[in-house]
Formats: C-alpha cells, sequence, structure tokens
C-alpha cells in the first residue's frame, strides 16, 4: 500500500542529498532534489530509502497522482514505491525503497510486456521507460522517476513539456494506441515531424546503455553531494 507523508515531517538536515538539479525552462520549473536515509523503520523493517522532492512549482507536479489514480503504478510496476510527499495538500515528491541497476543492458520482456498492458489499459505512458529507468527491488523489477507519466491524449505536447522518449519500441508502441483514437485532422496538425517520431526523441533511437549510466540513474549509488536545499519551499 503506498502512503502519504508530510514533507514537514522530513527533516531534510539529517539527510543525505545525492542529487540536485536547478532548472528553469522559460515558466516551467524542472527542478528537484534527491535525498538518501540511513536505515530507517519503514513499515515494519529497517530498510534504506530515497525521497524526490520538488517545489509547488514543479512542471510535472501532480503527474505521479495520476500514475497511481489510473492504476498503471502499483505493487507490480512500483514496487519500490513507498509514499508519496504532501504539503499543505500539494504533491511534493515521493519515496521509494533503495534498488539496484539491473545487471544487464537488455529490457525484460515480461516487465516490458506489463508496462505495455497497463498504457493499453489505463491510457497513460511512461515517457522514460528505457532499460535504465527500471531497477531491481528485491527479486522484482520497479520503475522509477514516476513523474514521467502522462495521458496518451497529451501525446502531442510532450515536447512542450520538456519530456522525450527514450526508448523506441515503447514510443511506436504508444504512438500506435494514439494514433488508432487521433481524429485525422488531429494527426495532420502534428506535422511530419511527429508522424516520423523523431520530434519526440531527444537521443539516437539505436540505444546503448552503459553499466556506469545505469549506477548513476537517480543517485542510487551516488555519494553525497553539496547542494542548496534552501531552495526547498515550506
Amino acid at each position: 500500500m503506498i502512503g502519504k507523508i508530510e514533507l514537514s515531517d522530513i527533516d531534510l538536515d539529517r539527510l543525505a542529498l545525492v542529487k540536485e538539479v536547478y532548472d528553469w525552462y522559460g515558466e516551467q520549473d524542472h527542478s528537484r532534489w534527491v535525498f538518501k536515509s540511513g536505515n530507517i523503520s519503514w513499515s515494519g523493517k529497517p530498510q534504506e530509502v530515497y525521497l524526490k522532492i520538488w517545489n509547488p512549482t514543479h512542471v510535472r507536479r501532480d503527474n505521479i497522482l495520476q500514475g497511481i489514480d489510473s492504476g498503471f503504478y502499483d505493487e507490480q510496476t512500483t514496487p519500490a514505491l513507498k509514499s508519496v510527499i504532501f504539503h499543505r495538500g500539494v504533491c511534493r515528491g515521493y519515496v521509494m525503497g533503495k534498488c539496484r541497476p539491473v545487471r544487464s543492458l537488455s529490457l525484460n520482456e515480461r516487465f516490458f510486456s506489463l508496462i505495455k498492458a497497463r498504457t493499453r489499459t489505463t491510457g497513460f505512458f511512461h515517457a522514460q521507460f528505457n532499460p535504465s529507468h527500471v531497477m531491481k527491488y528485491g527479486g522484482s523489477y520497479s520503475l522509477i522517476d514516476l513523474e514521467g507519466i502522462f495521458p496518451i491524449d497529451a501525446l502531442p505536447c510532450l515536447h512542450k513539456m520538456k519530456c522525450y522518449f527514450d526508448y523506441k519500441d515503447y514510443e511506436d508502441f504508444v504512438f500506435k494506441i494514439y494514433s488508432s483514437k487521433a481524429e485525422p485532422v488531429a494527426l495532420a496538425e502534428m506535422g511530419d515531424s511527429y508522424k516520423n517520431k523523431s520530434y519526440f526523441r531527444k537521443i539516437n533511437p539505436v540505444l546503448r546503455f552503459s553499466q556506469s549510466i545505469l549506477n548513476s540513474v537517480l543517485g542510487f549509488c551516488r555519494a553525497p553531494v553539496r547542494g542548496n536545499i534552501s531552495r526547498i519551499q515550506f
């Protein structure tokens, strides 16, 4: 069961900051901070957890809530997700149990089939889904970077959110679902760049992930860094 925790109940000074991204693109706030704890009691078991926190102006602030409410995120797709962080009723991030990188550069086909099935049944897609955004939690696979989820109807606006597909097979799958539902005029308005799908991919469609990239995702294997947590709003 995914819990809720108040940001004001978290003592950030006692946590290790492992990643800070302070980015604004025009009026869009893409800033976020990742912290890790020592072993703490969570659901009755001592474990290390990671907290991803953003400000109330974050451009994808409520996306994770849509992922949970739609049924895309649950114990099968996100077993590492422990809690959602709120402050004064506003979603401010989430807590995940410590994951470990998958020791393979290929994507588990059974898990990929699960993600495609959830996409089809919920009408949502995880834009950044790729081998480096799937990690192991215990004996299960888990998605990470959970704010990168959108309704399929929002596909034409994805680039405006500074979000791009990272995995061609999944991109093609999502595009096929959207194309089967979209009105012809809507497809025409996207233009040739969207039909070719290169419009939504910021990197080469043939992905090559090194182990060092896998080990650095979300700071799971990083040492603490210096950052300015005073930018976090309370």
